[in-house]
């Protein structure tokens, strides 16, 4: 924030008379801009500050603390057993509104809201603010923090809701217990935004994050209408990674003002990218939601999304692949997901350490430098009497491409297992996948491709989710023999439940 890293400093916030108490803060200032300087910073100018109070404890400090084009991200983590307070102040200018003039007023009506949005719940502790003229209220409404997006609507013309004054000092608390909320009518808004305040008395994050705020207001009594996104690229159809997806929002259009901002959303885990046009990268295979929302001079957005197919590269026709994996990989010998490489021991059990990947179906083991499918799953090595579990686990970037390599060498003449599940998840399914409901047909296929040592490997069997139950098939894959074709429409073979 403000391009700048935050204060710190010890202080006596409990009153025993010992500086044994830690805060960090951006100092309150509605002069100076709270919001990061450009480039790394594009979006609406937003004011205000942010303090956070750590009781007892001198050794503290935002575990994240980002501003960019995608979310505002601040998070806090206080010592177990320690009392962390977290307070801020966020809002738009009258005077930094594109197309606003000194002289206009704003104000609400009927059909005026307030939104705010972020792309992971986590904006806990928050009300509406309201400067009118130049004083400061704050809503009596909460605004929903488990929730993606909050809105609220505006009762009417002489109904604006129930606030309460809000005099602002410098550590930006408020105390709803002792404010007295009354029916408010506004009739020069010259800032609008939210508060934060919040209080935490163990080790759990305390995680402020936004990423999207409109207000729908009248000026001079005319209400705003709102802009309309309308989204242009070059996608025709399914792609290869590495695949560039070139986007434009030049034809949006605001019906009465001028679009101020764009923000493109690639899909996936990816930051979102500010700017008219932009240039989206994908390196791994899925099907991604590509969003552009725009936003007009008066702090109201409208939103056009498009469904891109990135497909494996070993597809050999990306138009009939529903799920394939495969690929290689931005950087040699790149390893899966982090590593659990810690001695699981299991004293007095048969085996006796134990490594590896543990299961998720919501975290890949890929990375993103993998340009296949992602591949979801874990992995367990277990050994007797011997410290030994995976000494090689890895993609491989030889040309062709290799692959996964994963290889346990326990001692000789010690008892030994491994175990592995890898899967491709809906979510990723190209065409329609996302959407559809998928079974098999008479001449389905799943092949396990590409297989070039299957040493001292055990059973490898084919695996389906249907619905929430797993399955693993009868038939057993061996190097020579590694695909599998579905009887009929009404027989699937023998599976049993996993």
């Amino acid at each position: 924030m403000r391009g700048e890293q935050p204060a710190r400093y010890a202080a006596d916030l409990s009153g025993n008379g010992q500086n044994d108490d830690w805060v960090i803060e951006y100092a309150w200032n509605p002069q100076i801009p709270l919001s990061p300087p450009a480039p790394n910073y594009s979006g609406p100018i937003f004011r205000g500050g942010f303090r956070a109070q750590i009781l007892d404890d001198t050794n503290r400090n935002f575990n994240t603390n980002q501003y960019g084009n995608s979310t505002t991200s601040i998070r806090m983590t206080p010592v177990t057993g320690k009392v962390s307070r977290v307070s801020g102040v966020f809002f738009f200018d009258k005077e930094d509104m594109e197309g606003i003039q000194p002289e206009d007023t704003l104000s609400f009506d009927a059909g005026s809201y307030l939104k705010v949005s972020s792309s992971e719940p986590g904006l806990f502790g928050a009300r509406w603010l309201v400067r009118d003229g130049t004083q400061y209220y704050v809503s009596e409404e909460v605004i929903d923090g488990s929730v993606r997006s909050h809105m609220t609507s505006i009762p009417g013309s002489l109904d604006h809701g129930r606030w309460a004054v809000y005099n602002v000092d410098a550590t930006m608390q408020f105390n709803p217990g002792s404010a007295t909320f009354e029916t408010r009518v506004f009739s020069d808004i010259t800032a609008i935004g939210f508060i934060v305040n919040k209080e935490q008395y163990d080790n759990a994050s305390i995680w402020i994050r936004w990423n999207g705020f409109e207000a729908n207001m009248t000026v001079n009594g005319v209400p705003n209408q709102r802009p309309v996104a309308v989204m242009q690229t070059d996608y025709t159809n399914a792609a290869k990674p590495p695949f560039t997806l070139q986007v434009d929002s030049s034809n949006s259009y605001d019906p009465d003002g001028n679009i101020v901002f764009s923000n493109w959303q690639p899909g996936g885990n990816s930051p979102a990218v500010g700017g008219q046009t932009a240039a989206l990268q994908y390196l791994a295979a899925g099907s991604y939601q590509v969003v552009l929302t725009v936003w007009d001079d008066r702090l109201e957005s409208d939103s056009a999304s498009l469904w891109i197919d990135v497909v494996s590269p070993v597809a050999d026709n990306p138009s009939l692949v529903v799920a394939s994996w495969g690929g290689d990989v931005v950087d040699s010998n790149v390893n899966f997901r982090n590593f659990n490489g810690s001695q699981w021991t299991v004293t007095g059990q048969a085996y006796d350490f134990m490594n590896g990947y543990e299961f998720s179906a919501t975290n890949p083991l890929t990375t993103g430098a993998v340009r296949g499918t992602r591949l979801f799953g874990g992995m367990l090595a277990k050994s007797q009497n011997t410290a030994a579990g995976f000494n090689e686990r890895r993609f491989e970037n030889a040309n062709p491409w290799d692959g996964i390599n994963i290889r346990h060498s326990p001692t000789a003449a010690r008892p030994a297992q491994w175990h592995g599940v890898f899967f491709i998840d809906k979510s990723d399914f190209v065409g329609e996948g996302r959407d559809s409901t998928f079974s098999f047909r008479a001449g389905a296929r799943m092949v396990l491709d590409g297989i070039y040592a299957f040493t001292r490997v055990g059973d490898v069997r084919f695996l389906v989710r249907d619905g929430n139950l797993w399955y693993v098939s009868q038939k057993v894959l061996t190097q020579s023999d590694s695909s599998f074709e579905i009887p009929s429409d009404t027989n699937h073979g023998n599976w049993a439940q996993f």
